[in-house]
């Protein structure tokens, strides 16, 4: 049985999840607290992008080439 380890325990309910493959970002839509978030890969930290007045259910990132 493999092994998972939360990134961001302290996350919240996940609806959806990304990944900007050029800069190695997470980007999720949490329902609880409803809030757009964005992390680093690696789990050293993470912030909100939007949390004010926001439903958010469904994410998609659309990274624009370096």
């Amino acid at each position: 049985m493999p092994l998972i380890l939360p990134v961001y325990v302290d996350a919240g309910e996940v609806n959806s999840i990304s990944v900007d493959w050029f800069t190695g970002q997470l980007y999720w839509a949490s329902s609880h607290p409803a809030a757009i978030c964005a992390g680093l890969g690696d789990g050293r930290g993470y912030v909100t992008v939007l949390g004010k007045d926001v439903v958010p259910e469904q994410l998609t990132v659309y990274p624009s080439a370096r």
